[in-house]
């Protein structure tokens, strides 16, 4: 979870306000999934985010699905988004799920300021 969460820092675009790297329970099974919240102004850096874990994905870098959503908890009125795994049920999992899920974490965060920024300036150059 820390290479993911320094690479939002490092946008300066998304600010993370909490995360959990999931954790397992003691008689099998994982009580949360791995996911981190952060702060965003504009709906244009989720759906970066959301469009480069898309393409990781596609390209096999991933070995889970991971989307961006809207968080349901949001203190205060601010716009939350989190960044988890998607259509895994945490109590079906075993640690080798968590492991795999942690995988996906440094992978993500390995590429995430670089690729966002491309993605960014792809959407602002002009097509002929």
């Amino acid at each position: 979870m820390v290479s993911l969460a320094y690479a939002l820092i490092s946008l300066r675009l998304v600010p993370p306000c909490w995360s959990c790297e999931g954790h397992l329970r003691p008689i099998g099974g994982l009580t949360r999934l791995p996911q981190i919240w952060f702060y965003s102004a504009s709906t244009v850096y989720p759906e970066l985010i959301a469009s480069y874990l898309a393409d990781l994905r596609s390209r096999g870098k991933l070995l889970h699905p991971w989307a961006v959503s809207v968080c349901p908890h949001t203190p205060g009125g601010a716009t939350l988004f989190q960044i988890q795994p998607e259509g895994l049920q945490p109590f079906e999992l075993q640690a080798e799920a968590l492991h795999s899920l942690h995988h996906d974490l440094q992978t993500i965060g390995d590429s995430l300021v670089v690729s966002i920024r491309q993605l960014a300036l792809d959407l602002l150059t002009p097509r002929s």
